[in-house]
């Protein structure tokens, strides 16, 4: 028997059956134990001909924290000679540490000379990595009006547009009026595709989608008539009971939209019950809550909310949500003084608190959260949300009026600079202005967080470590029984006999945490020896 295995044994026998188990080999590496940051890069390489800045800004990551989706700058597509008067576009990009950033295909090629630029991001990924979703400009079908916007599907490097709600038509106000659909999230195995479409009353509604059942319309709040009506569904949770994102109520709202924005969730058969969580103080006309991020099982919310409701200056802050505390404003950055719409850095406000991306989708993210609300700031805002919701990350504003990413958890905020500071990793030169994503992995001993920063007067998309040990993070090393067979479960089916070593060493550790009683099913242990072990080690135990 291995020398791991008699220490496991050792350990059992002493500690007793439901003992944790210490290992070396049935976690990550040390390397990948540790804390770490890293720039992600962009599509165009340095030296490129941009005619504006060069930028990436990262808007998802897995739930494995392999992969990470968002959109890049990338030269004007149209063939245009010369300059043009346009600037460049955006493509979307998926992003894995072995191939780096990766463009997905346009969807929209413009004609020689066309006044349309092309443009696409990707806003979603599955647990896996394997699906991405979001939105991308395709060929117009109103003559003359320019290209559509739809929301898509990718597996790899292949995207499928996913059309518009039943009859969609297209605003009439606007000077140029293509449909738009666009999707904000997707289920963890990447069968639902969730977001927001014009429908046949011109409004935008919340959709699902599904390949059996294609894109069918979520309910808005009781109350809402035709005309002026807006939801859009920004997040849905990983076991597919929940959507959550934002509808307008019933009443009169600002400027001709019925009533005010509330955050909403829809659950039940077929999600058939939408229901609003609310707002954070009294009633006004300028109510305003959107929900972004919901936990796993659908009982955290995240997202940002109006803490001003009888201004038509809001002051837009990040909250929490669960049924039993209802919502609850998440703490600020110490003397934090809000930032204005009109500076918000580009990347730092994601479509999922936009009620619709603009149609012609210029290079230039940000903005205001909506487009009837002037003269209004940002406190902070909350983008992603754990598994089981102890820990949100976003965004919030410092004493000096700058955005700082953050993470949101019952020790309070901390930004995700100063959390590398304490694990001892450095960010020199950054700024990292939002965090958009993140992952938790090796049995919550590692958090993976993705988001926006600048650099050299550039955006740019960053990924930030937190490894065992530090920020509160778990102990490294200390893992359950059943995040062993996790592990063991995950490793590569190669036969390098360092890895027919590891293999022995583990199942060595199955058997015996199944001889002496850790509470794993046999079939879990033996499944795995089947499912990994053959062909690998030898009943003569080669490398064992």
């Amino acid at each position: 028997m291995t020398v791991t295995a008699l220490r496991l044994l050792t350990r059992l026998r002493r500690c007793g059956l439901g003992a944790a188990l210490l290992t070396g080999t049935a976690l990550a590496s040390p390397a990948a134990a540790q804390s770490s940051f890293l720039g992600l890069g962009y599509l165009a390489p340095t030296g490129t001909p941009l005619l504006t800045a060069q930028a990436s800004t990262a808007l998802a990551i897995s739930a494995n924290g392999q992969t990470v989706v968002g959109y890049s700058s990338v030269p004007d597509q149209r063939n245009t000679p010369g300059p043009g008067i346009f600037g460049d576009v955006d493509k979307a990009f998926i992003w894995t540490a072995g191939s780096g950033m990766q463009g997905i295909p346009f969807l929209f090629v413009p004609a020689i000379g066309s006044d349309f630029p092309t443009a696409a991001r990707a806003t979603a990924v599955s647990a896996d990595g394997s699906v991405v979703a979001g939105w991308t400009r395709t060929a117009e079908t109103q003559s003359g009006q320019g290209p559509d916007t739809q929301a898509f599907r990718a597996v790899g490097a292949v995207a499928t547009p996913l059309g518009w709600l039943p009859g969609a038509t297209a605003p009439m106000f606007l000077v140029l009026h293509p449909l738009v659909s666009a999707a904000f999230g997707i289920s963890a195995d990447g069968s639902i595709v969730v977001g927001s479409s014009y429908n046949s009353d011109s409004d935008v509604q919340a959709f699902r989608w599904t390949s059996g059942g294609g894109m069918v319309a979520l309910a808005y709040l009781p109350g809402a008539s035709p005309g002026g009506s807006q939801a859009q569904a920004n997040a849905i949770s990983a076991d597919g009971s929940t959507i959550v994102g934002f509808a307008n109520s019933a009443g009169t709202g600002p400027i001709g939209f019925q009533g005010n924005i509330q955050a909403a969730v829809w659950n039940g058969t077929n999600f058939g019950t939408v229901t609003g969580l609310g707002f954070l103080n009294g009633t006004g006309q300028y109510e305003l809550s959107v929900a972004t991020a919901v936990s796993a099982n659908g009982g955290v919310v995240a997202g940002v909310v109006n803490n001003d409701s009888n201004s038509n200056s809001p002051v837009l802050q990040a909250f929490r949500w669960t049924a039993a505390g209802g919502m609850a404003a998440l703490p600020s950055l110490p003397g934090a003084v809000a930032v204005p719409y009109a500076s918000l850095p580009g990347g730092t406000l994601p479509a999922t608190i936009l009620p619709m991306p603009p149609y012609y989708a210029g290079s230039a993210p940000g903005g205001g959260l909506f487009f009837y609300t002037t003269g209004g700031s940002l406190l902070s805002a909350a983008f992603a949300i754990t598994p089981d919701g102890s820990a949100i990350v976003g965004t919030a504003a410092d004493s000096a009026s700058v955005l700082q990413a953050v993470r949101w958890n019952s020790a309070g905020v901390a930004t995700v600079s100063g959390l590398l500071s304490a694990a001892g990793v450095a960010t020199t030169g950054w700024v990292l202005n939002t965090a958009n994503g993140i992952a938790v992995v090796q049995n919550g001993q590692q958090q993976i967080i993705t988001g926006t920063g600048t650099i050299g007067g550039f955006t740019q998309a960053w990924l930030a470590r937190l490894g065992c040990g530090t920020n509160g993070l778990p102990a490294c090393g200390i893992t359950t029984p059943a995040a062993l067979v996790q592990s063991v479960g995950l490793m590569p089916s190669a036969p390098a006999m360092a890895e027919r070593i590891t293999w022995a060493n583990q199942r060595e550790m199955l058997l015996a945490a199944q001889r002496y009683g850790t509470g794993l099913a046999p079939g879990q242990i033996t499944g795995f020896v089947s499912a990994h072990g053959a062909g690998w080690d030898p009943a003569a135990r080669v490398g064992g």
